[in-house]
């Protein structure tokens, strides 16, 4: 049974909740719905936190897994671009399926941009899973969650991203909610020395909370 190491939550889970927090105080209440310069800021002030806390914390021995195949320069003068053309190219590809089909930017943006930024990451849980690198795996996730949630949205707050969208704000809403919850439950079921054991019973939790999430979304949408 794949177990993640207690670390992880104050490492990672708290860190990301925390961050959950700050975005919702700065984008849900109604008299500044949205993002505004100055959030762009406290944004980068707490991904700084939470990156130097993450390093600044003792080290521990690293889990049992092989050897990386290519050397850690030629590995990133591969992979970094790779990375920077496939994020623009299914930014692109996703508003030319929605101009296609007449999908609403909304739509486009939480079910086809989300689903293909969201790929990667798992393909990376995924790998880092069969080579016994469970922790890995999941502290990967959640700092892609953090860092989304942080540097990701320094661009719409400089540029002064409102919500007067209705629908948009509830999704919104309801997107960190449903981030709220996953967070909470997993900080819930961790044990302080044995950690998170990745059982179905409490996958299924997760993945139960997702589909709560999708019905509500598409609630929402279809009003």
């Amino acid at each position: 049974m794949p177990v993640v190491a207690a670390a992880a939550v104050p490492v990672q889970a708290l860190p990301y909740l925390l961050v959950v927090l700050l975005l919702a105080g700065l984008t849900l209440p109604p008299g500044w719905a949205g993002l505004q310069p100055i959030d762009a800021l406290l944004l980068l002030v707490a991904w700084g936190v939470y990156l130097a806390r993450a390093l600044l914390r003792p080290r521990r021995a690293a889990e049992p897994g092989p050897a990386a195949e290519l050397p850690v320069s030629r590995a990133a003068l591969l992979g970094v671009p790779a990375i920077g053309l496939g994020a623009l190219a299914s930014v692109v590809a996703a508003q030319r399926l929605g101009q296609a089909f007449g999908a609403s930017d909304l739509v486009v943006g939480l079910f086809v941009i989300g689903l293909l930024c969201a790929l990667p990451e798992s393909f990376a849980a995924w790998h880092l899973a069969r080579e016994g690198k469970t922790t890995t795996a999941v502290s990967t996730a959640m700092a892609d969650g953090i860092v989304s949630l942080t540097v990701a949205m320094v661009a719409p707050a400089l540029a002064g991203a409102t919500v007067g969208d209705v629908p948009l704000y509830l999704a919104n809403l309801a997107n960190l909610a449903f981030l709220g919850f996953v967070l909470v439950s997993y900080i819930a079921l961790n044990h302080l020395r044995w950690g998170q054991e990745l059982s179905l019973g409490r996958v299924s939790i997760f993945v139960g909370g997702y589909a709560v999430y999708l019905v509500a979304v598409a609630y929402l949408l279809a009003r």
